[in-house]
This record gives C-alpha cells, sequence and structure tokens, in this order.
C-alpha cells in the first residue's frame, strides 16, 4: 500500500505541475478566445490536485479534514470554467450574458459552503473517519446528498462541455481528424472512469483528481499539437473554409495536416486521404516545384486521367509566438478555365498566323516585282506612293505575324540565339535614321549617345534589332508632340566578378505607365487601353527574346513625366578584363574600350540618362 500511494502522490504532483504550466502558456495567449478560460480550468484542476496530495501525506484527521475541504474550491471552478470555455471556443459566447452566468454560480456557491458547515448537517458526508490499511492513515467519509448531486453537476457540465467540442460541425473533427478525434475523445472520457471507480467502491482512493489532471493533460496537449486554441479558433476556422480557393496546412515536413473543405473539391479528394499525408503523394507535381514555389507563385498542372487540371499555387508563412515559422500556408486557385482559354487563344493565333502568313508573304512579292515594273516605266508619283503605302503596311503586317511566331518559339523554347559581336554604335545610328521620318512627322526629337569606344554587345544580331525597334516604336508612340526620345548606353563593370556588362535605356517624356501596367507591361497582349496602345506584342517580344539571352528588362517612370526602358547585355566573352578585346570576327581588335562617363559637359546626355 506504501508504495501505490507514494507512486499516486508523485503522479498527482506531476500532473498538478503540468497542469500549471499549460495555465501559463494558454495565459499568454489571452487574445484567443476562450484561452483565459482555459487556463483558469486547469488552474482549478492544479488545486484539487495539490489539496488531494495534502491531504493523502496528512497524518491526523483535522488535518485530513481540512485539505478535503479545501479541494472543493476546484471542483466548483472546473466545471463552470470549463463549460464557459466550450461555449466561447465553440461560438456561443453570446450566452454568457451576466444573468446566466450568476445562475451558474449559485450551485456551486451553496455546495461550498455546504462543505464549509458540514458538521451541522451532514449534507455531503454523513461519516468521516480515518482507516489505517498497512499501518497507513486514509480519510474514509460515507457520501450524502449533496455530494452526489455536486458529481452530477460537476459532471453534466463537463459532459456538455466535451459534446459541444467534439460535435462541432464547424469543425467536422470526425471527418477531417480521425485519429486526433480518437485521442481527444480518450482523454474526455477519462474522468468518467474515475467516477465509476468512486460510485463502485472499487478503490480506497478518489481517482476522480488524478482522472481530471491526465484528462486535462491529454486535452491540452490535443490543444497545442492541433491548434485547437492556438491557430484554429472557429472564427478563422469559418473564413478558411467559406474560401474559394484550396488550402492546405503544411508542416515541417511538408504534410498535410489541415484542409479546408474547397481543397477536397478542387483536388476531388475526401479530407481523409489529405490530412497526415505528404504533400508528395497527394500533389507530386508540384512537391518537385516547392523551392520555386517558395520564391514566386506558380503554375501547377494535375492529371486524373484524361482530365487535365491547372492550378495557381502560392505559399505563405504562418509563425507562432516566438514569431518562428511554425507551418505553411499553401493556397490553390484553379485557373483550368483561364488556362484553357489561353491554350485555345494561341492555337487560334498560331493557326491564323500561318494562314496569313503566306498570302502576305506573296502579296508582298507581288508589290516589289510592281514596285520594280514602275521604276522602269517611269509610273506616276500618286501610284508610286500608292505602292509605298501598300508595301508598307505589307511589311507591318508581315512583322506582326514574325512576332507573334517568334514568341511562340520563344516561349516553346525553339528560338535559336545566334551570338555575334554587334557594335551599338552602328546599330542605333541606323534605326533611328529608319524612324527619322515618322519622328519628324510628329515633331519628335531622337537623341542618342553610344561612346565610340564602348564594346560591343554579344546578342543575336537580328533579335536586338528588334528589340531596339520595338522600344523606339513604343516611345513614338506615346511621346506628343515636341517631345524628345533619348537612346543611351553604358558600360558597368561588376566588381565581384570582375566582369563589364552593358545597360541600354531608352527614354521618352510620354504619359509614363500607369500602375496597373506597373506589373504587367510585360506580358502578352496587355495594352494600356489608350488610342496609342498597340497589339501588346511588342514588349513581351522584347523581354522573351532578352531572357533568350539570359539578360533581364525592366521599366521605371521618370521622375516628371514619361518612362525609361533598360535592358541588360552582355560582352563577347573574349573580352579581357582590363576592358580590351580579343579576337572576335568581324570586330576591330585594335581599339580599347572603357566604361562610359558624363560629365557636367555634358547635361543634355546625363538628363537623358537618368
Amino acid at each position: 500500500m506504501y508504495w501505490y500511494l507514494t507512486a499516486f502522490s508523485l503522479l498527482l504532483l506531476v500532473a498538478a505541475a503540468t497542469s500549471t504550466l499549460i495555465a501559463l502558456y494558454a495565459w499568454k495567449r489571452r487574445p484567443v478566445p476562450g484561452s483565459v478560460l482555459f487556463a483558469i480550468a486547469m488552474l482549478a484542476v492544479t488545486q484539487w490536485s495539490l489539496a488531494f496530495l495534502l491531504q493523502i501525506v496528512s497524518s491526523d484527521l483535522t488535518n485530513k479534514l481540512a485539505w478535503a475541504k479545501f479541494q472543493t474550491v476546484g471542483m466548483v471552478v472546473l466545471p463552470i470554467t470549463w463549460l464557459a470555455f466550450a461555449l466561447v471556443y465553440t461560438g456561443r459566447g453570446a450566452l454568457l450574458k451576466p444573468r446566466q452566468l450568476l445562475l451558474l454560480a449559485i450551485f456551486p456557491l451553496i455546495f461550498f459552503v455546504l462543505v464549509l458547515t458540514n458538521e451541522a448537517h451532514n449534507l455531503v458526508w454523513q461519516e468521516i473517519y480515518i482507516k489505517t490499511v498497512n499501518d497507513l492513515p486514509i480519510l474514509v467519509s460515507t457520501p450524502a446528498t449533496w455530494y452526489w448531486i455536486n458529481n452530477i453537476f460537476l459532471y453534466g457540465c463537463y459532459l456538455a462541455g466535451s459534446l459541444m467540442i467534439m460535435s462541432s460541425q464547424r469543425y467536422e473533427i470526425a471527418s477531417l481528424h480521425p485519429g486526433q478525434a480518437l485521442v481527444l475523445a480518450i482523454g474526455l472520457i477519462l474522468p468518467w472512469f474515475g467516477l465509476a471507480l468512486d460510485f463502485a467502491g472499487l478503490n480506497n482512493i478518489n481517482l476522480m483528481p488524478l482522472a481530471f489532471c491526465l484528462s486535462g493533460i491529454i486535452v491540452a496537449r490535443y490543444a497545442l499539437q492541433f491548434r485547437f486554441i492556438k491557430h484554429s479558433p472557429l472564427e478563422q476556422q469559418a473564413l478558411v473554409n467559406n474560401l474559394s480557393a484550396g488550402v492546405l496546412v503544411l508542416d515541417n515536413r511538408l504534410t498535410i495536416v489541415d484542409a479546408n473543405a474547397a481543397a477536397t473539391v478542387l483536388l476531388q479528394r475526401p479530407s481523409c486521404d489529405l490530412i497526415n499525408h505528404p504533400l508528395s503523394a497527394v500533389l507530386p507535381d508540384l512537391s518537385a516545384q516547392y523551392g520555386r514555389l517558395t520564391e514566386h507563385p506558380c503554375d501547377i498542372t494535375q492529371t486524373d486521367g484524361a482530365a487535365v487540371r491547372y492550378f495557381e499555387a502560392s505559399l505563405a508563412p504562418l509563425y507562432d509566438w516566438r514569431k518562428l515559422p511554425s507551418t505553411t500556408l499553401l493556397t490553390l486557385h484553379d485557373i483550368t478555365e483561364r488556362k484553357q482559354a489561353e491554350i485555345l487563344r494561341d492555337d487560334m493565333t498560331h493557326s491564323i498566323v500561318h494562314d496569313l502568313r503566306s498570302p502576305v508573304s506573296n502579296s508582298l512579292f507581288a508589290l516589289q516585282m510592281l514596285k520594280g515594273n514602275l521604276e522602269q516605266d517611269a509610273a506616276s508619283i500618286d501610284n508610286r506612293h500608292l505602292v509605298d503605302m501598300t508595301s508598307a503596311n505589307t511589311e507591318k503586317v508581315l512583322h506582326l505575324i514574325n512576332s507573334i511566331l517568334d514568341i511562340n518559339r520563344m516561349e516553346n523554347g525553339h528560338m535559336q540565339v545566334h551570338y555575334t559581336a554587334v557594335p551599338l554604335d552602328n546599330l542605333v545610328s541606323r534605326l533611328v535614321q529608319s524612324h527619322k521620318a515618322h519622328a519628324t512627322e510628329k515633331q519628335i526629337t531622337i537623341q542618342h549617345y553610344i561612346p565610340q569606344d564602348l564594346p560591343p554587345a554579344w546578342a543575336d544580331a537580328g533579335l536586338l534589332e528588334r528589340i531596339l525597334q520595338n522600344l523606339i516604336d513604343n516611345s513614338l508612340k506615346f511621346t506628343g508632340a515636341g517631345g524628345v526620345i533619348g537612346i543611351t548606353a553604358v558600360a558597368v563593370p561588376n566588381i565581384a566578378n570582375g566582369h563589364t556588362s552593358l545597360e541600354v535605356s531608352i527614354s521618352d517624356d510620354g504619359p509614363g505607365l500607369s500602375p496597373e501596367l506597373a506589373h504587367t507591361a510585360f506580358n502578352k497582349f496587355i495594352t494600356g487601353g489608350s488610342q496609342e496602345s498597340g497589339n501588346g506584342l511588342g514588349l513581351a517580344f522584347c523581354q522573351m527574346a532578352l531572357e533568350a539571352h539570359g539578360e533581364r528588362i525592366w521599366a521605371n517612370n521618370n521622375p516628371e513625366k514619361g518612362v525609361t526602358f533598360t535592358f541588360s547585355l552582355s560582352v563577347p566573352p573574349t573580352t579581357t578584363r582590363n576592358g580590351h578585346v580579343g579576337k572576335t570576327a568581324n570586330l576591330d581588335t585594335s581599339l580599347p574600350y572603357y566604361p562610359a562617363i558624363f560629365t557636367a559637359s555634358q547635361p543634355e546626355i546625363a538628363a537623358i540618362s537618368r
């Protein structure tokens, strides 16, 4: 018997200490609904356990009876706080009005007074004495009517609160977390075993305090592990479940620990096939791209037999109370309809341009032949002007068709880049001259400054020419009469690796980029909606062509007005670190180059290159 009491006392001590720690942990999360009430309930369990422990270790009847009465504090506080916690936590906090709370507290107060004055009426215990078992004193009492009434009230409140948590449809514990619900159910059932043993008289020591302690530990552990308190208040759960986007919660091992209703619909899998399964088993394609997903959202493809669905996936880390990463929120948006529309549009575009290319090419060939014949026949000026206009328009249509085909080839990775050394000063001068007539017609001045000693660009000459042509055309569209377009290029040394790169800028003083175009200007078919807007392919072509070179392009609005487009270029790989050029085809190797420096003697160039 001695070892039994010693082990039992140690269990009570450990359980009381653990309950205190859980109460402190819940108290730190006071903003969470119900956390304060849960902390008070755990402190009530702690007080009950410690008082019962002191009753056990006491040797005389007076002290044992005093500690037995002191236990009543925890016994009357626990049912009220547990029921209030369940009401608040399950979204029924509006029922806890002052009048209802007062009525709920009347019975515990009556019972506490009866315990303190039991010697006068014996309504709680009829007979109290010490029974010696193996030389150990044990307090034995004969329960009276109010003892059992209090037990009915205690377990009634506990049962009501437990059923509210377990049967809450907003949590759907049974369907979403079958294993977790079983753990919680076991924790909630434990006190009933203590009551059964006490009622049957099968144990000399009342096990109810220990049962409530163990139940509190299991429930608290469940709450901490599965976010019953910290991460899943009902308001957040309702918000997540009502989202149209699918939401998966991942732990640090990329295992799915939670999923909203939309996720089960989007993935066409029941929640039991998602919860506690690794992400690689549910979405293998997304798991393979997880590294990229941490940087920016990605589109993923989900194949189910003959059906193909597309999702846009994004990640958002969740932090615990210490501001450390705890879990990750994976959001899935169904973009199947949008993707199918894009595929249909691309297929239609590809079909249309192929159908147009042949007749347009033939028309251009016929016009060129006609133009040659007119030169021999000395045709009238009007006919020549008509032929020139038709030829220019046909070339523009053919240029548009080629742009669409080139964009499609670059998207599919079929565009080949033929690198060669391209002197920028000659290329820019030629392009400015070809746009001079158009600029003069709109009363626009095109200024350019490319240093003579600037190293050549290492790029595909044809693609680079079209990039510059598109950017100049874009500036001419949006620059008003009397405006200025500036084209500059500078060498930018990289101190880290000792290499040199080039940056080419085309600046105008037009209206600039609107806020909605700031992040989408380089997307296909995106236009500004103004009268000057084109077909939405020019800037998209520039970005894709530069990405094919491993370079980038960006745009910034100027401080006053207008926008500056800047893109990077590499220099030939045979360029040495000291700025001299080695042997490269079609390149004069006798001229050294140095990074261009703008001085105060060139204010107009400095202004253009801002």
